[in-house]
């Protein structure tokens, strides 16, 4: 599977997802943000928001394709 559709799905928070990494952790492997109460790995709800938002806006897209194909 190509890795940017394995990453598209990728919807769990990881330790190093902030907004503004700094040079330090750059190199970091890429650990899991764990909830301490389950043990589950958390899920990032930005990401599904992001992926949600982006499919709507590509079917919205070939939807006017589409439309103005058929006149």
């Amino acid at each position: 599977m190509p890795k940017f559709i394995k990453d598209f799905f990728d919807i769990y928070a990881y330790e190093d997802d902030c907004p503004y990494p700094s040079f330090s952790n750059q190199y970091n492997d890429h650990i899991p943000t764990l909830d301490p109460v389950t043990g589950k790995k958390k899920i990032s709800i930005s990401k599904i928001f992001k992926r949600v938002f982006a499919l709507f806006a590509f079917l919205l897209f070939l939807l006017v394709v589409i439309i103005r194909y058929i006149r």
